[in-house]
């Protein structure tokens, strides 16, 4: 029993099986004895290794290969590309460390859900040196990742007065994945 809970729910603390004993069973004993006997059972306890849910999916590779194809394609025309992309920065916390077997990582799928506004940062970057970043709590919606696009349209402008010769590459914009496309622009 107390294998399949750990196998179950890898995170699991000593304390959880404890009461678990305590209020399933009526069975009293200390946090020692329990690590002692998952010790035995060959459980060790280590930082978890977080696995993305799509994480090799032959969908996500063949779309990497298309974009490699078509970014080959625009650098052979003489473009320069932009790069774009948003990440998030989760400013609560969870638990890192889980039980699992020895020679085995403790592997946790991510869920989505999160408890508050997570701190947002979008930027672009370019082989010629251009760079361009700004952050804010809270997602980015369609409308807010438009202005940002705007405004840092508007800031390669000024930096390269030839913005016709740049190709933009969307990663993950306003959580829709997005084509690799010329986007000729203020010519």
């Amino acid at each position: 029993m107390l294998q399949r809970w750990v196998e179950h729910d890898v995170q699991i603390t000593l304390q959880e099986i404890k009461d678990r004993l305590a209020l399933g069973l009526g069975i009293e004993v200390s946090t020692s004895t329990l690590h002692r006997e998952l010790d035995k059972r060959v459980f060790t306890y280590k930082t978890v290794h977080y696995e993305p849910l799509q994480m090799n999916d032959p969908l996500f590779k063949q779309k990497w290969l298309e974009y490699v194809q078509a970014f080959r394609a625009l650098s052979g025309e003489g473009k320069i590309p932009i790069w774009i992309d948003e990440t998030i920065f989760n400013l609560f916390t969870c638990r890192t460390k889980a039980r699992s077997r020895r020679d085995t990582r403790a592997v946790v799928v991510r869920g989505g859900a999160q408890k508050g506004k997570n701190l947002h940062v979008m930027g672009a970057i370019s082989t010629t040196n251009f760079f361009f970043c700004t952050h804010k709590r809270g997602a980015y919606k369609h409308a807010d990742a438009n202005q940002w696009l705007r405004t840092m349209l508007g800031a390669a402008t000024v930096e390269v007065n030839r913005l016709g010769r740049f190709a933009l590459r969307l990663d993950y914009l306003y959580g829709r994945a997005e084509q690799l496309a010329d986007m000729q622009v203020g010519l």
